[in-house]
């Protein structure tokens, strides 16, 4: 690889194609030619030369994204695994939030650098507020820190503002937003919400209208160089157009799988969207199944069918096929699930409580993983409509004209529950 090559989102380019765009200052487009100005004055401070076009109906990543035939990391590398969202409504986008939280830093480090961002494209370009681990033409290191990207593809320019570290646990709302129109050309800003200079305008460009939720990674050369949890969950998506809410149907895409990385699209609503971006394999288990006698949810991987409460044991035959998320509470999911291996059912932990067990006493989650439940409605790739009982502590489906039968007696009761959902393939 040549020296002077650099990582960007989107790939490898020569460092003098990678360009700062300081506080105060914006990126212009007028004339079809690229211009650092003031943003007070509007004077030209800089020009970076024609504004690149690719003809064509297609999005410019992950088709343009550039990494030399030098560079052969021991896993794959470029964009990841992601969800798209292609704006069809004839009315432009005005606003594109998601929110996520920093996660653990890697278990290992090979000198890899992971981006993760939501995003508005056309063929040409792409605008995105993105958080880094490890280093790019922006700068970097074994830290997370965020930056906005104006980027082309194939090695062409690529524009940033000042990159600013941030910590483990730290919720981001990346936003990108609309203000202003002129003819066939748009304005637009983007910044992460709450973190001064985190960001810059672009003004009079062609439209963007292609919207992503993407993991990319360069140089990883083992799973571990992935971050240290399972996934990462971008929630709270909105995206408005100028007649309002949109009509979002997330598509999921996954180029690179050797560590088993994969995109759950969790809700296509607007607001309050979600799209989890899995990191490797083991981030689930499956034979998870709803057991139709007692609407509750039980693991049927054991030769043990466990115990229901409606009498003898649980019966999955009229079950889709379910799968357990591995994971604590982080954004859009809850933690403190277990598995009671005395009844095969799944539970609630986090209570002074640990429920009632149809086994007899509490459930006993001694011997379980840690798992986790999504907050979400149904979307492609799972079933909401699940609860908690706050008798027993259980998780049952409460879809069903019966709300099932309850080991406290009864049946369940999910007035106070949280509205979950499970990861889901339906019987074929």
């Amino acid at each position: 690889m040549a020296d002077d090559l650099v990582l960007t989102p989107g790939g490898y380019r020569p460092q003098s194609t990678v360009h700062l765009i300081e506080p105060g200052h914006i990126l212009d487009a007028s004339g079809g030619v690229l211009q650092k100005r003031l943003a007070a004055t509007g004077e030209v401070v800089e020009s970076f030369g024609p504004v690149p076009v690719r003809p064509g109906n297609e999005p410019l990543h992950p088709a343009n994204v550039f990494v030399p035939a030098s560079v052969v990391p021991g896993l794959g590398s470029g964009w990841i695994t992601y969800a798209s969202w292609a704006n069809s409504t004839g009315k432009p986008i005005t606003s594109f939030k998601t929110t996520w939280m920093v996660p653990p830093p890697p278990a290992t480090q090979s000198g890899q650098t992971i981006f993760l961002f939501n995003g508005i494209q056309n063929s040409s370009m792409i605008y995105q507020p993105v958080l880094q681990w490890g280093s790019s033409g922006a700068g970097g290191g074994n830290f997370w820190a965020v930056a906005s990207w104006y980027v082309d593809g194939q090695g062409g320019p690529a524009f940033h503002s000042q990159l600013i570290q941030v910590s483990p646990g730290q919720n981001l709302l990346g936003v990108m937003t609309l203000t202003g129109q002129s003819g066939g050309l748009f304005s637009y800003e983007c910044q992460f919400q709450g973190i001064a200079n985190s960001g810059y305008p672009v003004q009079n460009i062609a439209q963007l209208t292609w919207c992503i939720e993407t993991l990319e990674a360069y140089g990883l050369t083992k799973c571990s160089d992935y971050p240290g949890s399972s996934m990462t969950a971008m929630t709270a998506i909105e995206i408005t157009t100028s007649g309002g809410e949109a009509p979002l149907s997330w598509a999921a895409s996954n180029p690179v799988t050797d560590c088993g990385q994969h995109t759950a699209v969790i809700s296509d609503a607007s607001p309050g969207g979600e799209v989890v971006l899995f990191y490797r394999a083991g981030s689930e288990q499956s034979s998870w199944r709803w057991c139709h006698k007692c609407q509750g949810f039980f693991f049927t991987g054991n030769p043990t069918q466990g115990v229901c409460p409606a009498g003898a044991a649980h019966d999955g035959s009229q079950s889709g096929r379910y799968a357990a998320l591995f994971g604590e509470t982080a954004a859009g999911q809850q933690g403190a699930w277990r598995w009671c291996h005395k009844c095969q059912g799944m539970f609630f932990s986090g209570n002074p409580t640990q429920g009632v067990c149809p086994a007899g006493g509490a459930h006993d989650g001694s011997q379980s993983g840690h798992y986790a439940s999504l907050f979400a409605e149904s979307g492609a790739g799972q079933q909401g409509g699940w609860r908690w009982c706050d008798k027993c502590q259980g998780m049952f489906f409460s879809g069903n004209p019966t709300q099932g039968v309850c080991p406290a007696g009864g049946a369940h009761d999910g007035s106070r529950s949280g509205h979950y959902a499970e990861i889901f393939t339906p019987l074929a």
